[in-house]
């Protein structure tokens, strides 16, 4: 898409079946790279974690996890229990321009980088999530 949220290419390729990787092994590559694994839009049914294994594996570690815009924090966690132990993000998921900062995630943080980011999803040094909501 471009800056005016035209297409400009097409990825012909079926993507829906893009892995034969267990979640497992993708979070550690994540890790292995230096990145943040973050499970997305785990509230949603049809694409979430717990719609697509019904539960987060024991002892995944997955450094956070992604709640849509259509639910809050305190929902989700009396929905999954099992979030309790998790640090809970929310993107706007944007598949379209103007989706783009309907919602956010505000973070205790000193700079904002990566090293940070990963301090806050670890929930150390004092840094955390603070609040999410409306962009």
């Amino acid at each position: 898409m471009d800056e005016e949220d035209q297409v400009e290419d097409l990825d012909q390729r079926l993507l829906i079946g893009a892995t034969t990787m267990s979640a497992e092994r993708v979070v550690e590559l994540i890790h292995r790279l230096g990145g943040l694994a973050i499970a997305s839009h785990v509230d949603r049914e049809g694409f979430g974690i717990f719609g697509q294994l019904g539960f987060i594996p024991d002892g995944m570690p997955l450094d956070a996890l992604e709640v849509s815009k259509a639910s809050d924090f305190a929902g989700v966690r009396a929905r999954f229990p099992q979030v309790v132990n998790f640090t809970l993000i929310t993107c706007s998921d944007a598949h379209y321009l103007s989706d783009i900062g309907t919602v956010a995630t505000t973070a205790r943080m000193a700079e904002p980088t990566f090293q940070e980011l990963k301090k806050v999803a670890a929930g150390v040094q004092g840094r955390r999530v603070l609040e999410s909501g409306s962009g």
